[in-house]
């Protein structure tokens, strides 16, 4: 009798450890999943105090309308997973429908990120790299951006970096500057007035540092260039494996008194372009053409 009572209670222990196991295989990353809010009415009103290097699959950045816009520089090196990406995501203006904008006009570089190479400050206003704890072959992955006007970055622009100094931005720095990402989605943005408005770069034809599976879509990239560049593009990718789908390449001027669209594609690049709009000079205002990009 005690015999069996005491298989009963082992067997009964094992089926609450699997019902246990079970309940934590079920959760995704989604379960545990932090958003943070940024901006006017919100705990966070700087990027600079999100916490950029805790990041993890299913997060999401919310930031929201600010009529002065957020001039900081930062820093994207966490992955996300397949089915849960690390989403910075812009929240418009309830009213105007206008997106927060992310100015590198005085830029301040986040100090809350331990930047694998100082080099990477003056490249652009939002910076996708490893950071300089992540291992040589890490390749920030599943990252989505989205609803965001970010401009100005040039060296006409000056930015302060993470160690306090001033300088310029470089003169091939990006809006969004891709060091190397992978599956990485650019959405529903509008890049201008910065030397090339999205560049995706891949190194030495090195696995370890290659960009691969990038979709572009429904954004406005437009007015980027900087005079006697004739390296600045309005998307300048190396990425193996670029799509740029509904997107709209306007008024990209590497030259003085050149004005044209343009799209570069280097080695070893493979894209597909989907209703990618060559615009030419119509004047479009931001807004409108933007929200008809986006589907709105």
């Amino acid at each position: 009798m005690q015999i069996s009572f005491l298989l009963w209670r082992t067997f009964d222990r094992m089926l609450r450890l699997v019902a246990r196991l079970s309940v934590v295989l079920l959760l995704t990353p989604q379960s545990w999943a932090v958003i943070y809010e940024v901006g006017p009415g919100h705990t966070l009103q700087k990027l600079s105090s999100v916490p950029w290097a805790s990041l993890h699959p299913g997060d999401t950045v919310n930031i929201h309308y600010q009529p002065d816009g957020y001039h900081e520089i930062i820093l994207l090196s966490n992955s996300g997973a397949t089915n849960a990406p690390v989403t910075i995501n812009g929240v418009p203006d309830p009213d105007t429908g206008m997106l927060p904008t992310l100015d590198g006009q005085n830029a301040v570089t986040a100090t809350n990120a331990a930047w694998s190479d100082p080099s990477l400050h003056p490249q652009g206003i939002i910076v996708v790299s490893r950071e300089a704890h992540q291992p040589y072959g890490y390749i920030p992955s599943w990252v989505v951006i989205q609803n965001l006007h970010v401009q100005n970055a040039d060296p006409s622009q000056t930015l302060t970096q993470s160690d306090g100094t001033a300088r310029s931005f470089d003169n091939s720095a990006s809006a969004i500057y891709v060091e190397y990402a992978q599956h990485l989605v650019i959405r529903g943005c509008e890049l201008n007035n910065s030397c090339n408005g999205v560049f995706c770069g891949s190194k030495n034809n090195d696995p370890n540092q290659l960009s691969a599976d990038v979709l572009i879509e429904h954004s406005w990239i437009h007015d980027n260039g900087y005079p006697n560049n004739y390296e600045a593009a309005n998307v300048g990718t190396e990425c193996a494996g670029v799509v740029l789908n509904s997107t709209a390449s306007d008024r990209c001027a590497p030259a003085p008194g050149a004005i044209k669209s343009r799209i570069v594609l280097q080695a070893p690049c493979s894209a597909i372009v989907k209703s990618l709009t060559a615009l030419g000079l119509a004047r479009l205002s931001g807004s409108p053409k933007l929200r008809t990009l986006r589907g709105l």
